[in-house]
């Protein structure tokens, strides 16, 4: 049942109560209610470029030796991803939707890094260039490229410790009977 409006309100529901234009019928709240609400409101984009720009500065101040292991562990934990598909491939039955569950274990090893905030090359190239972007000097040019070369080298190193691991042990090298 609608409700009767003044003349000098604007029309937000028809006669049945649905809203019109897009508008829509919001229930009384208390003055608590509405600081919360206004609380959850999404971020700005302005404020989450700032907050990837100060991570990237962050990042861009580790040291040397920091990026190393970061990026030598950013290797190991991409061969999560191999070791998923393969345990996959290797233990569900051969059937047209196996490809499909075969390649959810794809993102593992990227989960990891990125939960982890390790530094693999190309997963934190956009936070390294927002300050570059930003201060447009020689200093953070150098920055960003001790970080991206450092966790690079390093993420080769750490790739081919995992793939040795890997060829020694069982999931990866003897499929069960039955499976391709």
């Amino acid at each position: 049942m609608a409700t009767k409006q003044s003349p000098d309100q604007p029309r937000i529901v028809d006669p049945d109560g649905r809203p019109v234009g897009g508008a829509a019928i919001v229930p009384p709240m208390t003055a608590s209610q509405r600081r919360e609400a206004e609380e959850r409101i999404p971020v700005a984009t302005l404020v989450v470029h700032e907050t990837v720009r100060w991570n990237g500065v962050l990042e861009l101040r580790r040291s040397v030796h920091a990026l190393a292991w970061s990026g030598f562990a950013a290797g190991l934990s991409m061969g999560f991803s191999f070791l998923a598909e393969t345990l996959f491939r290797a233990y569900l039955p051969a059937a047209p939707w196996r490809p499909l569950i075969v390649n959810l274990g794809y993102p593992l090893g990227f989960i990891i890094v990125i939960t982890g905030r390790q530094q693999l090359f190309t997963e934190n190239t956009l936070t390294a260039i927002i300050p570059l972007l930003a201060a447009r000097n020689l200093a953070t040019l150098k920055a960003v490229i001790r970080l991206c070369g450092g966790a690079g080298r390093e993420s080769c190193r750490g790739s081919p410790v995992r793939a040795g691991a890997g060829a020694r042990t069982g999931p990866q090298t003897r499929m069960p009977p039955g499976h391709d």
